[in-house]
């Protein structure tokens, strides 16, 4: 029998390379059914975690992305709210008419 290479992967790859040789020997040589079923047995454990750590990696990277894009969206709220603030405080400060000066206020908080 054939077979595809692939890497291996601790416990999954011994599982793996247990599971060929059971097969490709067959029972008439000294190995069962009951150790070709345990390699199977081991070799899905070994999937399974694999897939557990994977899915917490995804998780964490998920919840950093949001965390990053969270603290974005807070700078730049902040620094907008900064301008408008300023510009209220220049105008003010100015003493001339506030009509143009909260058309700008209006408009940067859009």
């Amino acid at each position: 029998m054939r077979s595809t290479p692939v890497p291996e992967l601790g416990t999954a790859g011994i599982a793996r390379k247990s599971w060929r040789y059971s097969i490709q020997s067959g029972p008439s040589q000294g190995t069962g059914t009951a150790s070709t079923l345990a390699g199977v047995l081991v070799f899905v454990a070994a999937l399974a975690r694999r897939n557990a750590a994977l899915q917490r990696q995804a998780e964490q990277a998920a919840s950093a992305e949001r965390a990053r894009i969270a603290r974005e969206l807070h700078d730049i709220v902040a620094h907008h709210l900064s301008v408008m603030v300023l510009q209220a405080a220049g105008t003010r400060a100015s003493g001339k008419s506030a009509d143009a000066a909260v058309e700008k206020i209006e408009n940067s908080g859009r």
